[in-house]
């Protein structure tokens, strides 16, 4: 578990970096598998080091961070059938 504590501390030190470097004020948005599986259950490991940028550490408070979750959906599509472009249009 250390060692993945260290890589959730390393990416989001890399991704304040980002943030500060683009003065992304308007947020960032962290992709993929590991935003989806690695960083919820370590967010504190994640936002300490994202925040940690000495005097700028206020400015970083200002860029938000959204998790896409790519390849999860909220819609419910059980009873699409799955032919053609009537997929999911109940007729």
């Amino acid at each position: 578990m250390r060692a993945v504590d260290l890589f959730v501390a390393l990416y989001g030190a890399e991704a304040g970096n980002l943030a500060l470097r683009e003065l992304a004020q308007g947020g960032i948005f962290v992709t993929g598998n590991i935003g989806r599986t690695l960083l919820p259950p370590r967010r504190e490991v994640f936002l300490r080091a994202f925040r940690d940028k000495g005097r700028f550490a206020q400015l970083m408070d200002l860029a938000g961070i959204d998790y896409l979750g790519y390849g999860t959906d909220e819609w419910k599509t059980l009873s699409a059938t799955g032919s053609g472009f009537s997929r999911g249009v109940s007729t």
